[in-house]
C-alpha cells in the first residue's frame, strides 16, 4: 500500500514516536486531511519511518513509529543548478523538477538581464522543495542557496567537474557530448535569464571553465532549459552506471 510521506525536522522523530508542530502538522491536517489512525511515512533526511498517527490537530501532530527503514542510497551523480533569477511560477517549476530529477543544489543567480532579483532566499522555496522530494520518494533534501550575484558565483566556486554553460549560439556542442568528454564531479549547469546571457558574462563564465553547451536548435525559457539539462544530466548518468553494470555481466 503507497502512503503519503512528508519531510520533518530531525528534532520531531522522539524515540518511538513523532510530534509535529507548525506547518508540518497543519499540512498533514489541512492538506492531506489524516485523522486519528491514518498511515503516513516520514523523512529525516536519513531514515523513512512508517506512522501511525495517534493525534491530529492543525497545531500539533503525533504518533507513533510501525517501521524503521534504512534506505540504501545508490550512486549518485552531485548536479549543482545554478540560474539566473525568474519569476515565482517558473522559479517553483525549476525547483519542483529540479529535486525530482535529482539536483543536489540550487543556486539562483543574478544577472545583469534577470527579470527577478530577491534579495534573500525564500520560505515558499524551501516549501516546494520538500514537497518534491517526498513525493519522489528521494530521501535526501537538496540545498538552496540565496541568490547571488553571477560574478560572485564565478568567483567563489572552485569549478573541478564538468562546467556546463548552456547557450542559444552556433559555438556550443550538444550537451551529451561534453558529458561524454569531461570528467570529475559535480556537473555544474549554468543557466541563463530569457535573452541569455550577457557576451560580456559568457566571457566571464568561459574564463572560469565552463564549457558552451546547446540542448537542440530552438530557443527554451529559463525554467525548460533548466529541468531539460538536469533531466539530461540525471539520465546519462543512470545509463553510465547500468552500462558499467552490463559490461561487468
Amino acid at each position: 500500500m503507497r502512503y503519503r510521506r512528508i519531510f520533518v525536522h530531525r528534532d520531531e522523530i522522539l524515540s518511538d514516536k513523532i510530534v509535529l508542530s507548525g506547518r508540518n502538522a497543519r499540512y498533514v491536517c489541512k492538506v492531506l486531511r489524516h485523522r486519528q489512525g491514518d498511515m503516513l511515512k516520514v523523512l529525516d533526511g536519513q531514515r523513512e519511518y512508517l506512522v501511525r498517527l495517534m493525534h491530529c490537530h492543525p497545531a500539533e501532530v503525533s504518533g507513533e513509529i510501525v517501521e524503521s527503514i534504512c534506505q540504501e542510497i545508490g550512486e549518485s551523480v552531485e548536479i549543482v543548478l545554478a540560474f539566473s533569477c525568474v519569476r515565482p511560477g517558473p522559479m517553483d517549476e525549476i525547483l519542483r523538477h529540479g529535486t525530482e530529477l535529482g539536483v543536489s543544489r540550487f543556486v539562483p543567480l543574478l544577472s545583469e538581464r534577470s527579470n527577478r532579483k530577491p534579495n534573500e532566499r525564500k520560505d515558499r522555496w524551501e516549501t516546494v522543495v520538500a514537497a518534491a522530494a517526498a513525493q519522489s520518494g528521494r530521501l535526501e533534501l537538496p540545498t538552496i542557496e540565496a541568490p547571488m550575484p553571477l560574478k560572485e558565483f564565478l568567483a567563489i566556486k572552485s569549478h573541478t567537474g564538468r562546467n556546463i554553460l548552456l547557450v542559444t549560439s552556433p559555438h556550443g556542442s550538444p550537451m551529451l557530448k561534453i558529458l561524454d568528454k569531461a570528467a570529475g564531479s559535480p556537473v555544474v549547469i549554468l543557466v541563463g535569464p530569457e535573452g541569455g546571457f550577457t557576451p560580456a558574462e559568457e566571457m566571464e563564465a568561459g574564463d572560469a571553465g565552463f564549457v558552451p553547451a546547446t540542448l537542440g536548435p530552438g530557443v527554451l525559457r529559463t525554467e525548460t532549459a533548466a529541468i531539460t539539462a538536469a533531466g539530461i544530466v540525471s539520465a546519462w548518468h543512470e545509463f553510465r552506471c547500468n552500462h558499467r553494470e552490463w559490461d561487468q555481466a
